[in-house]
């Protein structure tokens, strides 16, 4: 079985943090701290903040393991939050933006892609 790379590993622990957080603070175990988790807009709809959240922590899983299907999806995900990141400009989140293109770039690396089955 081939290893898995530190910074997949990396992405796929916070994919699963994501998850983790969205799938508690869509049950409302998170109380008022959920606001800090989950946007407004997600707040109104639990169930599909417990989905989504669930939907995170398989894509985390998926990349420990060195799916194919994570793979993909992650790149579509993050290059959606680079598009969605330059529709608000110029109030822009800059961290946010520069770290999805680094994820896509990183990811977009020979060695990497080639990791994935």
């Amino acid at each position: 079985m081939t290893k898995t790379p530190l910074g997949v590993s990396v992405l796929a622990a916070l994919n699963m943090l994501v998850g983790l957080l969205m799938l508690l603070g869509g049950l409302g175990v998170l109380g008022p701290l959920v606001s800090l988790v989950v946007g407004p807009w997600l707040l109104s709809l639990p169930l599909s903040t417990t989905v989504i959240g669930v939907f995170y922590i398989l894509l985390g899983l998926g990349l420990l393991l060195l799916m194919s299907w994570a793979y993909w999806v992650d790149i579509v995900f993050v290059i959606l939050n680079i598009l969605l990141s330059l529709t608000a400009l110029p109030s822009i989140s800059w961290v946010s933006f520069v770290l999805n293109v680094a994820i896509v770039v990183y990811l977009s690396q020979s060695s990497i892609k080639r990791k994935f089955r």
